[in-house]
C-alpha cells in the first residue's frame, strides 16, 4: 500500500488547525505518522520532526508504562474496525516535559482517496500536579461500575478483564517479570452447595476471593465466570503460591467434596489477546478432570493441538458422511490353505479435502468418545450394502463382507430389524454380510447382546468375535455367546516370536475354536513365516498386509489408487 501524500496546501491547513491531532495510515501492519498539529507539539513541547519520528518508531514511547496495554487493546480494536470506538485517557511525557500529563485521546476513521485513516485528537486534561488524581478517579469510574465489578466477590469481572487485562501484562512485562496466567476451578461446588446450601456457597466464593486478593502481591484475580477465578501474576514463586493457597483453601472449606483446580500459563510475547491467554489457562485446569490426585496443570500446546483436531472432526463428522469423506476400504480376507480371497473386511476412512487420508486411529477414538459410533457404523453398513449391489447388479463375483459393529449399536432399538431390512431390501443375501464385534464390547448387557446375536444368526447373518485374546474374558466369552468365528486379535501375530507363549497359544486357540465349531481367523499377518506358522497351527483364514492393505474398490471392484 502506498503512502498517502498530503497537497501542500492540505498539509498545511491540516498543520494549523487549532486542536490537538496527529493522522496515522497502517503500513505493513504498523502505524505511520503523516502529518501533526502545531497545537499538539506546543502541548508536548517538542518540534514537529521530533515527534513525528518519535511516534513513528512507537506510539508509546512517551506513554506511562501502566497505560500502554489498554491504549494498545484500544488501539488494536479501532485499527481492526472501521466502527470501533476509541476514546482513552492516559499519562503522556516527553523529554521536555518536568513530570506526566494526563492527556484525552479520541479517534475517527476518515477516508481519504479511498484510504482509511486514523485521525487522532489529543488534549491536555489537567495539570501535571493533578495527574494521579485525575487517573484514580477515571480507574474508579471502571472499578466501581456494577457492569465491570462481580456484586458477590467484589472482584472485577469478565468486562473488566477483557479490557484492562493486557494492560496487567504489559505492567509485569515493563517490571521485568514474566507474567502468567493462572484459573481457578472450585471442584464439587455444586456438591457443596448441595450440602450447606446457595449461601454457604456464596460465603465460601467470598472467602476465596479474599484468600486470593491476599496471597497475590503482584497483579490481579477476578472473578471470571461460573465458578472460575483469574489470576494475572508473575512466575516467580508460582508454585509456592499455589500450593499456599491451595492448602489455605482446603481449611476453609472443611470438606473433602470440594477441592481447587488450577490451571496455568505462562504468557508469552507475542500474546496480544487477553481472551486468548485466559483460554490457554483454562484449557490447562480442563485437563485435570476428575482426576483428584493432582490439583495443578500446565498449558501443553500438544493437547490443545488435540482438541483442535477433536473439534474439527466433530464439527465435519455429518459433513463427512453427507459429502462422501467417510467411505469403505476393503481388505481382503484370504484362506490359508490357497491364499485366495475368501471375503473382505470394511474399514472406515476419511478421505478430508484438506487434510488428505485421515488415519482412522485419529478420527475413530474421537468418534467413540462422544458416542457416535452407531451413526458411523450405520453409515458404513449402507455403503457396504451399496457396494454389493453395484457389483451384483453388474454381474460380478460376489464375496462377503464384514462390517464392524459396537456394543452401542445394539443398545439402539430394532437393530436386528434394521440391519435385515437393509440387506434384504437391497436385494442381498444375508450371507454377504458378516457382523463382527470386538471382544471388549461383550462385556456389557451380556443377556441383550446374546439374543441380539441369536437372532442375527437365524436370520442368516454370520457374527464374528473380533480381537479375541485381546481381553480377560476370551474363554468365557466363547461360552457365553453364540459365534461362527473368532479373530485372533493380531496382537499374538505382531509378537509372535518375543517368545514361546504365543507359538503355544495360537495352535491351542484353534483347537478349542474347532471343537466349538467355530472357524479361526488370524490378523496382522505380515511375513511368509508368519503365513506359514499360522497355517500348520489350524487357522483357516489369514488377513494382513502380506495379501494386501485397505484398498478402496470402484463399482467393478477395480482397486482405485
Amino acid at each position: 500500500m502506498e503512502i498517502i501524500k498530503f497537497t501542500e496546501q492540505q498539509r498545511k491547513d491540516y498543520e494549523q488547525l487549532p486542536t490537538g491531532m496527529a493522522i496515522y495510515q497502517i503500513i505493513a501492519g504498523k502505524p505511520k505518522t503523516l502529518l501533526v498539529t502545531d497545537e499538539l507539539c506546543r502541548l508536548l513541547r517538542v518540534d514537529r520532526d521530533f515527534l513525528v519520528a518519535s511516534l513513528d518508531k512507537s506510539m508509546f514511547g512517551f506513554v506511562h508504562p501502566d497505560d500502554i496495554g489498554r491504549m494498545a487493546y484500544f488501539g488494536k480494536n479501532f485499527a481492526a474496525h472501521t466502527d470501533e470506538k476509541y476514546d482513552v485517557f492516559f499519562r503522556w511525557k516527553t523529554p521536555k516535559m518536568e513530570d506526566y500529563h494526563i492527556f484525552h485521546s479520541w479517534a475517527n476513521h476518515v477516508l481519504v482517496d479511498g484510504v482509511s485513516l486514523g485521525f487522532f485528537f489529543y488534549s491536555d486534561a489537567e495539570e501535571s500536579g493533578k495527574n494521579n488524581q485525575i487517573l484514580d478517579t477515571h480507574y474508579q469510574k471502571y472499578a466501581n461500575d456494577q457492569m465491570y465489578q462481580d456484586r458477590l466477590t467484589n472482584l472485577p469481572n469478565r468486562r473488566f478483564l477483557e479490557i484492562f487485562g493486557m494492560e496487567e501484562v504489559a505492567k509485569l512485562r515493563l517490571a521485568k517479570k514474566q507474567p502468567v496466567c493462572m484459573t481457578l476451578n472450585i471442584a464439587g461446588m455444586s456438591v457443596y452447595n448441595n450440602l450447606y446450601g446457595l449461601k454457604k456457597g456464596d460465603q465460601l466464593l467470598k472467602k476465596l476471593a479474599e484468600l486470593l486478593v491476599s496471597e497475590i502481591t503482584e497483579g490481579h484475580v477476578y472473578y471470571n465466570q461460573d465458578d472460575h477465578f483469574l489470576i494475572l501474576t508473575t512466575a516467580a514463586g508460582i508454585d509456592e503460591k499455589i500450593k499456599n493457597i491451595h492448602e489455605k483453601f482446603v481449611d476453609l472449606a472443611k470438606n473433602e467434596a470440594v477441592d481447587l483446580q488450577f490451571g496455568l500459563y505462562d504468557i508469552q510475547d507475542e500474546d496480544q489477546n487477553i481472551m486468548t491467554v485466559a483460554h490457554r489457562s483454562n484449557q490447562a485446569m480442563k485437563e485435570i478432570g476428575h482426576d483428584r490426585r493432582f490439583y495443578v496443570k500446565k498449558y501443553d500446546p500438544v493437547v490443545e493441538e488435540e482438541d483442535l483436531e477433536e473439534s474439527y472432526f466433530l464439527d465435519n463428522f455429518s459433513r463427512a458422511m453427507d459429502e462422501g469423506w467417510l467411505t469403505p476400504y476393503f481388505q481382503p480376507i484370504c484362506s490359508a490353505k490357497d491364499g485366495k480371497t475368501a471375503s473382505y473386511e470394511a474399514l472406515a476412512r476419511w478421505e478430508d479435502p484438506e487434510k488428505g487420508l485421515v488415519s482412522p486411529a485419529a478420527f475413530i477414538p474421537v468418534i467413540e468418545k462422544h458416542h457416535l459410533t452407531y451413526y458411523l457404523d450405520m453409515y458404513m453398513l449402507w455403503e457396504v450394502v451399496t457396494k454389493l449391489r453395484q457389483w451384483k447388479k453388474r454381474g460380478l463375483d460376489l464375496k462377503p463382507v464384514s462390517v464392524n459393529l459396537s456394543h452401542e449399536d445394539f443398545e439402539m432399538p430394532n437393530m436386528v430389524e434394521r440391519i435385515n431390512n437393509l440387506v434384504t431390501g437391497a436385494g442381498l443375501d444375508r450371507s454377504l454380510i458378516e457382523i463382527e464385534i470386538t471382544e471388549r464390547d461383550l462385556s456389557t448387557n451380556t443377556v441383550r447382546l446374546n439374543e441380539q446375536i441369536k437372532q442375527l444368526r437365524a436370520y442368516g447373518f454370520e457374527v464374528w468375535m473380533d480381537d479375541f485374546g485381546s481381553g480377560y474374558s476370551s474363554l468365557n466369552a466363547l461360552n457365553d455367546y453364540s459365534f461362527d468365528l473368532v479373530k485372533i486379535d493380531m496382537v499374538f501375530v505382531r509378537h509372535l516370536d518375543d517368545g514361546p507363549l504365543n507359538r503355544l497359544l495360537i495352535p491351542e486357540i484353534a483347537k478349542v475354536a474347532h471343537k466349538l465349531g467355530l472357524t479361526v481367523l488370524a490378523e496382522g499377518v505380515e511375513t511368509e513365516e508368519q503365513r506359514d506358522f499360522l497355517q500348520a497351527a489350524g487357522c483357516d483364514l489369514l488377513q494382513g498386509f502380506l495379501f494386501s492393505k485397505p484398498v478402496k474398490l470402484d463399482e467393478n471392484q477395480q482397486v482405485i489408487s
